[in-house]
């Protein structure tokens, strides 16, 4: 076989992974506003699953009911027990396709946000306006949302980003706690691990930045305090759900630096790396800060760009690596081979094709679909809208093709929820 690293199983913690290809935390964008699992949903990651994924990240979800009555965009939620039975399902049929599922939550959106609710959104500090919009990396999305809302309203609603409220230590306090708490949900609903989002200039990352932090208390200043919140809430999340279940999983997505004027560097989040390792975590997930750095805004050309962040943190971790933005099949085994990364995680890719790893699997990398990188996906999230691709028309609309159904031919006991297994 052609890509025999990319199909090497893979070991997080206790658990086998039956390959080195993932789908990358996504808003599919298919649930509605009350954050329930919709049957579109489940469609879509049974796609992906059957597809030749040996990991789906499910997210990212909101865990807290701050971040609830913040949310800009229709996010799963996992708050209550309400949520879990459809958290459940999906979770099962991903099991049922042959794939491992974790869960990616977020405790609420930043400054970056822009709340349905008209509340103010959250932040670090006070009356520091998110400036992603004006960076323009999404330059195709900022493109087209431009020409396609000409009339104040929408371009007001979403093109700028409301004034920000500062997050009081009070607050701090009760996101860890809530998050720690309804974290557990994920283990009762089946899944294999957890993943803790960290990154994107959401609020946790938002602390990292001195441009956004700007506080005077223990959660602002120097390093160890701008990382202080994300610490404390990534340990009370890994204590909390192996309290539970001691092998379940628990990985970060984590940003690797933000561009230029004074934003949070590498070295920053190589030591970063260092505490979160000691703390117990199972994997590292690379992504990149937000405002991105020039060279990575959006470039069709480009392709793994997060392998150089990645092969560094290999040097300093003891624990798998996994690296998005690897499009090409013959760079991902080359990576894959010289120890750059331990897994391949795709998202977009896998929207245009689902059935991109087994096709490389099969050696019919000439079969493939393959993402234009054109940010159409990408609007179509920003409007709130259901998540659409130029390449795949089928994209959120799985549900009606039968070949997307659950195999035949299982077992009873897989049917079993994850805690019931053994």
């Amino acid at each position: 076989m052609a890509f025999e690293k990319l199909f090497d199983l893979l070991k997080i913690g206790s658990l086998e992974i039956k390959n080195r290809y993932g789908m990358a935390p996504i808003n599919s964008m298919f649930n509605d506003w009350t954050g329930m699992v919709s049957d579109e949903d489940i469609a879509f990651w049974i796609a992906r699953a059957k597809g030749g994924v040996g990991l789906i990240i499910v997210g990212s979800v909101l865990c807290t009911e701050l971040g609830r009555k913040l949310a800009s965009h229709q996010w799963i939620h996992m708050t209550g027990i309400e949520h879990v039975p459809r958290l459940a399902l999906l979770a099962e049929n991903i099991h049922l396709c042959g794939a491992k599922a974790f869960i990616q939550i977020l405790p609420s959106p930043g400054s970056r946000a822009r709340p349905v609710s008209g509340e103010m959104p959250i932040a670090p500090s006070a009356d520091v306006v998110y400036g992603y919009a004006d960076e323009k990396a999404h330059q195709i999305a900022d493109t087209l949302l431009t020409k396609g809302l000409t009339g104040r309203w929408l371009q007001e609603m979403y093109t700028s980003y409301p004034r920000p409220r500062e997050v009081t230590e009070e607050e701090i306090n009760k996101i860890i706690e809530e998050s720690a708490q309804n974290a557990k949900w994920a283990v009762l609903a089946g899944y294999d691990g957890i993943e803790i989002h960290t990154c994107h200039h959401y609020i946790v990352d938002q602390f990292r930045d001195p441009r956004f932090n700007k506080r005077t208390d223990k959660y602002g200043g120097n390093r160890e305090n701008r990382h202080r919140f994300l610490v404390e809430f990534v340990d009370a999340i890994n204590g909390s759900v192996k309290e539970e279940k001691p092998d379940f999983i628990v990985g970060v997505r984590v940003g690797s630096e933000c561009g230029s004027d004074g934003g949070y560097t590498f070295d920053d989040t190589k030591w970063l790396a260092g505490q979160l390792q000691e703390l117990g975590i199972d994997y590292w997930h690379t992504t990149t800060g937000f405002p991105l750095l020039p060279a990575m805004r959006r470039d069709p050309k480009q392709d793994g760009e997060y392998l150089h962040w990645s092969g560094e943190l290999k040097k300093i971790l003891r624990i798998p690596v996994l690296t998005p933005r690897i499009h090409s099949p013959f760079l991902a085994e080359e990576a894959v081979t010289k120890g750059l990364t331990d897994m391949i995680m795709m998202a977009r890719p896998l929207m245009a094709d689902p059935e991109f790893p087994k096709k490389v699997m099969e050696n019919r990398v000439e079969d493939i679909k393959q993402c234009k990188k054109d940010e159409y996906c990408r609007v179509t999230e920003l409007l709130c809208l259901p998540r659409r691709c130029s390449v795949n028309p089928e994209l959120g609309r799985e549900k009606f093709n039968p070949k997307y159904q659950v195999r035949e031919g299982f077992k009873g006991e897989e049917m079993l929820p994850y805690v019931l297994r053994e």
